[in-house]
């Protein structure tokens, strides 16, 4: 057993030596320090957590030679740290020149670009890639040599069965350690971002670590050559016609209103009677949207939470090929509402029961001016009831919310979490469905949940100059007819304005619209420092007739007479396909729609 410590001891140090030399050399090859906002410290302790997961992954190497190769010699494992010593030097280098280029390390483009010899190696021809070799190259072998040295005092035989069981304690806490959670989502880039300065991001993102993230868990690259769009040559004038803005509203606001945006998780349209479902799971948001402003005919733009956070917030579509916020280096980019109400004065605060740092939301947000991000961690402490798969459960968050004391004006943003699975919720209604019955439960849960918030909230003083403005993040086919994939109503979102600074007013507006089109709507009305080109793909809820929507098979676009568009499994024509779709006119809005968000998503 003390000779598996030795040599797992050797190990760790050596590869956390390697990556102190790998930051150093991104930081102070060619000077980045002076790009820093932050002192380089802070690089590396951010960095830390990135940094050992690596070693871990690395452990699990060793840990395989010892398990398949128990008597092999010592220099099969000098050999390997030699080699996997030259990679990380190496990329750490390129890593450096890249980011001179795209503000980024290595990723999904660069990914793309290596599928392209001849072009890479022709931009890379000024760089000096033989003076890199040689450094890479020097550094290696002291670093094996010292490996060496050391592993030649630890025997490598391994015949006990304790030492077996060593290995197996071993295996746990590897694996523990290069996943780093117990919870649903495992560790990601966005541990590394802290700062709005991408310097300081890419100091702390481990490169070797990243490479590992973006090779094998790739997002579909998405080449805009590749594809012609069913030959529509005007796809650009296409797309400015379907995203045309109308600055025109209703109504204004007296005097500045406080914002609460509550996202609710999972609230499909088919569970409220009002919003046209055959359901009556939502009597509470039902009886707010009778008195408020609601549409009644919108649609999803996407079909996850972290997709549906850029929909929302940053009227970004959520484009099939993956989630924007899985980049950080692009999300960090997109404009977002709680930067607009900053510059209007407001406190901006976002709170969510689970954790933030699942999906990358908390890279995001904290590029959106939030002054207060709060989480699992705040919200845990208060809790007197157990904790679901993913957090605290919402009559938690609400209530903490409608409880504290807050600066007016302000922005809030409120994530409910109790409708997602295993919908393990502290509550029983009266419903008996046998199948769907969990999802129906945790849906009447956390709209009792609300009911109790606005309860709490009424006796507030800052509620009766308050905005609550409600949106599910995305549909659901629980308890739709997943045979029938054009049943549209999976997809359609409820949207209600509701408060006292609406005077009375009640709308019930059934024309097609999108939850894309939410984030420029709510620039309008709260008067907002933004422009048509603000949030590009988001129009104006008060004027829109039709929608555009992606779905898991394809992609959707609905308009008044509720006709529905999709290529099951396939999300563009592509040169290569065999068989090709009959053109029309929607066919082409649809790709025109999607060439121009493609282009967007490539200049971020």
């Amino acid at each position: 057993m003390k000779v598996i410590i030795g040599r797992y001891t050797l190990y760790i140090c050596l590869f956390l030596i390697l990556q102190l030399i790998s930051r150093c050399i991104f930081i102070f090859h060619d000077s980045l320090q002076h790009q820093l906002t932050e002192s380089v410290f802070s690089t590396f302790r951010q960095g830390f957590a990135l940094d050992l997961a690596f070693t871990c992954y690395m452990l699990g190497l060793f840990l395989l030679y010892d398990i398949v190769f128990p008597y092999a010699w010592t220099k099969l494992r000098s050999i390997s740290f030699f080699i996997l010593s030259f990679l990380v030097v190496f990329l750490s280098f390129s890593d450096r020149y890249l980011f001179d280029v795209w503000s980024s390390k290595f990723n999904q483009d660069a990914l793309h670009f290596m599928q392209h010899p001849k072009e890479a190696l022709a931009s890379t021809g000024h760089l000096p890639v033989l003076k890199i070799f040689i450094i890479s190259l020097a550094i290696s072998v002291i670093l094996y040599l010292v490996f060496k040295f050391f592993l030649g005092y630890l025997k490598l035989k391994i015949s006990a069965l304790p030492k077996w069981m060593g290995l197996l304690l071993l295996a746990v806490f590897i694996g523990l350690g290069a996943r780093q959670s117990l919870s649903v989502s495992p560790i990601g880039p966005s541990a590394a971002y802290y700062s709005k300065n991408p310097a300081n991001n890419n100091a702390s993102l481990n490169s070797a670590w990243n490479f590992i993230y973006q090779c094998f868990m790739p997002t579909e690259y998405v080449d805009l050559e590749k594809y012609n769009f069913f030959s529509a040559s005007n796809h650009q004038q296409k797309a400015d016609e379907y995203y045309f803005k109308s600055d025109t509203i209703p109504f204004t606001f007296d005097r500045k209103p406080n914002v609460v945006l509550i996202v609710l998780e999972s609230f499909n349209a088919y569970l409220s009677k009002h919003y046209g479902g055959v359901l009556d799971h939502t009597p509470f948001l039902d009886s707010l949207s009778k008195t408020g402003i609601s549409f009644t005919n919108c649609y999803a733009g996407s079909n996850r939470t972290d997709k549906a956070l850029a929909c929302i917030n940053s009227g970004y579509p959520g484009t099939p090929w993956n989630s924007i916020l899985s980049q950080p280096e692009k999300a960090v980019k997109l404009p977002q509402l709680s930067n607009l109400f900053k510059q209007k004065g407001y406190t901006n605060t976002f709170a969510y029961g689970g954790d933030l740092s699942f999906a990358s939301m908390e890279t995001y947000l904290q590029a959106g001016s939030f002054d207060r991000l709060l989480d699992i961690d705040h919200f845990k402490p208060l809790s007197q009831i157990n904790l679901s798969k993913w957090g605290t459960h919402d009559e938690v968050v609400f209530n903490a919310q409608a409880q504290e004391t807050k600066k007016e004006p302000f922005f809030e943003e409120i994530l409910s979490l109790s409708s997602h699975e295993p919908f393990d919720v502290p509550y029983q209604s009266t419903q008996t469905d046998e199948k769907y019955g969990p999802f129906y439960n945790s849906v009447q849960y956390t709209d009792a949940c609300l009911k109790a918030y606005f309860t709490a909230a009424q006796s507030k003083k800052w509620f009766n100059n308050t905005i609550f403005i409600f949106v599910s993040d995305h549909g659901r086919d629980i308890g739709v007819d997943r045979d029938n994939p054009t049943d549209s109503i999976r997809y359609k979102v409820p949207i209600l304005m509701w408060g006292k600074p609406l005077k009375g007013k009640v709308l019930a507006l059934d024309e097609v619209t999108s939850q894309t089109d939410l984030a420029n709507t709510i620039a309008l009305l709260f008067e907002l420092d933004s422009t048509q080109k603000t949030f590009p793909f988001s129009r104006n809820l008060f004027s829109s007739r039709d929608a555009f929507f992606f779905t898991n098979g394809g992609w959707g676009f609905m308009n008044q007479n509720h006709s529905y568009l999709s290529f099951q499994n396939k999300y563009y024509m592509s040169l290569d396909s065999k068989k090709r779709e009959g053109s029309n006119a929607r066919m082409e809005d649809g790709a025109a729609i999607q060439y121009k968000l493609l282009n967007y998503y490539k200049n971020l």
